[in-house]
């Protein structure tokens, strides 16, 4: 009996009272499975050696290319031009003469139409120029548009006034530097160059004794004074070179840029 009822009751309490009971009760029954956040999976890359070696070398590159000058022809003409053609030339200047020279030749030969007021303006600024400067602007305006292709565009527009004038700013720039920097290495061996051959002629002291220093060179040298020293003082200076050279260090005597020395 007591089965029975146990197993009555065991039957009623599984028996459906829904169609649905059997399925509630059994997804209820399972736990939900959990839900994992959707992550982007993160590698770890690990370069190999020719691949880290190749990484810096296109960074160094990239920072190399990022240093160097957009305006870097400009400045390799402006070293050439110390060095080959004039190691004293002024940009602007050389730019503007030659841009009048090429103007005045173009208005001779019917080519360019301008106004009286420009024409004469252009003109008396050029009439202050031997022909013999003359030449020399217009070979060097030549060299420089030859070694600089891309100042032309530059000088034919006006809405580039501010690019060329930095361009100038740069190359002037750079012209004082090359001449500084080849100044300053040619005086320790100037000596080699501006001395008398010593088995020649004999001078004492000599002109370059091998030390490298220039301190008894100039005014302080017996023989190189008479060539420094103003050319109205030379009879003083031939007559007593020691009373000459007092007189400089003391004043009596100015040496200044518009004394003519006696070598020229």
């Amino acid at each position: 009996m007591v089965c029975c009822k146990r197993s009555n009751s065991t039957a009623s309490s599984v028996s459906p009272e829904s169609p649905h009971s059997s399925t509630h009760s059994a997804s209820s029954a399972i736990p939900a499975p959990l839900k994992k956040k959707a992550t982007r999976s993160k590698k770890k890359q690990c370069l190999s050696g020719g691949d880290e070696k190749r990484a810096t070398t296109s960074v160094n590159s990239l920072n190399k290319e990022s240093d160097i000058d957009p305006h870097e022809e400009f400045l390799a003409t402006a070293c050439c031009i110390t060095r080959c053609i004039d190691v004293f030339c002024k940009t602007k200047q050389l730019i503007n003469v030659g841009l009048a020279l090429q103007q005045h030749d173009a208005a001779e030969n019917g080519e360019l139409s301008e106004d009286e007021d420009t024409r004469v303006c252009r003109d008396k600024r050029l009439s202050k120029m031997s022909s013999k400067v003359q030449e020399r602007y217009k070979r060097n305006f030549a060299r420089l548009l030859q070694l600089s292709p891309s100042l032309k565009p530059l000088l034919s527009n006006p809405h580039k006034a501010t690019e060329l004038n930095a361009i100038i700013k740069k190359m002037d720039a750079t012209i004082l530097a090359t001449r500084s920097d080849d100044a300053s290495r040619l005086k320790s061996q100037i000596g080699h160059y501006a001395a008398f051959n010593t088995k020649d002629h004999l001078i004492r002291p000599a002109i370059y004794d091998g030390s490298g220093s220039r301190t008894h060179m100039g005014i302080n040298h017996p023989v190189l004074v008479h060539f420094l020293c103003p050319i109205r003082e030379l009879k003083r200076f031939s007559e007593d070179t020691d009373k000459g050279l007092k007189d400089i260090q003391c004043g009596k005597i100015n040496l200044t840029a518009s004394t003519l020395p006696t070598f020229l």
